[in-house]
C-alpha cells in the first residue's frame, strides 16, 4: 500500500487564502474542501511546470480562472508531502510563483519565509 500524502502550507499561501477570502468569496472554502482533497488523492493531477518553474506543479480550478502551485516532497518516502507554494487568479500567477521559487531557492522543504509583494 502506497504511503499517505500530507499537505504542508507556508505563510505565503495562507496569506493568499486570506486575500482571496476577502476579495473572491468562496475560493478559500473551495480550496480546502475540493482542491486539497483532490491533490491528496492524486498528487500528480496538476500540470508539471517547466523552465524556471521546473519542479513545481500547477492545479487549475474554478473554470481555469484560479491556480494553486505546489511541489511534491518525496524526500521521506514514508511521509511524502504536497507543499503549497502559491494560490491565486491566473493573471500574474506565474510571475508571483517564479518570485517565490527564487526566494526559497534550494530549500527542499519548501518553507518560504520571505514576503513576496502582491500584484
Amino acid at each position: 500500500m502506497p504511503p499517505e500524502w500530507s499537505i504542508e502550507t507556508t505563510p505565503l499561501d495562507e496569506e493568499d487564502l486570506t486575500y482571496l477570502k476577502r476579495h473572491q468569496r468562496g475560493v478559500r472554502q473551495h480550496v480546502r474542501s475540493k482542491v486539497l482533497p483532490t491533490l491528496l488523492t492524486n498528487p500528480r493531477s496538476g500540470e508539471e511546470l517547466e523552465r524556471e518553474l521546473a519542479g513545481a506543479w500547477s492545479y487549475h480550478f474554478w473554470n481555469e480562472k484560479y491556480r494553486l502551485a505546489y511541489k511534491l516532497d518525496e524526500s521521506d518516502q514514508d511521509h511524502p508531502k504536497i507543499v503549497v507554494l502559491c494560490i491565486g487568479l491566473k493573471d500574474g500567477f506565474y510571475k508571483t510563483l517564479a518570485e517565490r521559487l527564487r526566494s526559497i531557492g534550494g530549500d527542499e522543504g519548501g518553507k518560504a519565509e520571505a514576503n513576496t509583494p502582491r500584484e
